[in-house]
């Protein structure tokens, strides 16, 4: 009990403040630039090409899940969002995979998935996802969530709405909630901050965009680390731009339902240590331009490997 206090204070007084200056100042900065036009360029490649879409019954949606030695949490993932399904016609489920015991379970299994081979890293994981997608709208979601009930519709819903470039869920812990110390609400609450008011959702809340908007804008960068970071800064910054030199509001919409995230990293590493370490990290990539390869070694504490 004591520890959890202290925990808690220390989030209070240095973790949110830390917070506040990775996550509000470089959206403070980011609206200013997107005031005088410095966002032109990405914006044109997040408007989509063709009419946007607008009918969410004939939505056809690709949910892509990178995967790398986990086979029965894929699985797991798989069989909780088929469950929690509105409307199962027009959804495929997609697994990039990097090893072969999981490619040969996920092919032995009775469940209707797709499975694609791809090269290792999250990023490349996603892309390959993405390639073979036939679907409206693209959820890339994380083996080690669960999606809402009637996730699908939300999504639909969602894509269609006037001024959205894209989106994400809100974000919780797979955690009763007499088991949530005082730093894992904090960290609950922050997380939904960072998303709904800033627009920087993270990859561990299913980020979802249209399909013909994802390729507009090359896909995720081929990054290490923080591939979803910045796929969603690109996103941002195409809305501000939109917002504040169009007139047209525009967004990265969070919904109003959670995504139930595993807590074991922060169960593992501590709330305040993984918290702060991964603070510490954006800081390092917004202010001082440290670049990705850089910062997965220091994240891992492992050489990043050339195969």
């Amino acid at each position: 009990m004591v520890f959890d206090m202290i925990s808690f204070l220390f989030t209070l007084f240095f973790v949110i403040p830390l917070s506040v200056v990775t996550t509000v100042v470089p959206f403070i900065i980011e609206a200013a630039f997107a005031r005088f036009n410095r966002f032109k360029a990405i914006a044109d490649k997040v408007r989509p090409s063709a009419a946007p879409l607008s009918d969410p019954d004939s939505l056809s949606v690709s949910v892509i899940i990178p995967a790398f030695r986990e086979a029965e949490t894929v699985l797991a993932a798989i069989r909780h969002a088929k469950t929690n399904i509105h409307i199962e016609a027009g959804v495929e489920f997609i697994v990039s995979v990097v090893d072969d015991l999981t490619a040969a379970r996920l092919q032995d299994s009775a469940l209707e998935v797709t499975v694609v081979r791809s090269m290792p890293g999250r990023s490349a994981a996603l892309n390959a996802g993405a390639a073979v997608a036939g679907g409206d709208v693209l959820l890339f979601l994380h083996a080690d969530c669960k999606l809402p009930r009637y996730w699908d519709l939300e999504v639909r819903l969602a894509v269609c709405r006037e001024g959205v470039v894209g989106g994400a869920f809100a974000f919780d812990l797979d955690l009763p909630s007499h088991a949530k110390s005082p730093a894992l609400r904090a960290l609950v609450a922050s997380t939904n901050f960072r998303s709904s008011i800033l627009q920087l959702p993270y990859g561990d809340q299913a980020i979802f965009v249209s399909r013909k908007r994802f390729h507009g804008m090359g896909g995720f960068p081929e990054m290490p680390l923080m591939e979803d970071y910045e796929f969603v800064r690109r996103l941002r910054r195409a809305a501000l731009h939109r917002s504040l030199t169009e007139g047209v509001w525009c967004g990265v919409a969070t919904l109003p339902v959670s995504v139930r995230c595993s807590p074991r990293r922060w169960l593992h590493k501590g709330v305040v240590s993984t918290t702060v370490t991964n603070q510490v990290i954006v800081g390092l990539y917004v202010f001082f331009g440290i670049d990705a390869n850089t910062l997965y070694e220091f994240y891992y504490g492992a050489r990043l490997s050339k195969a």
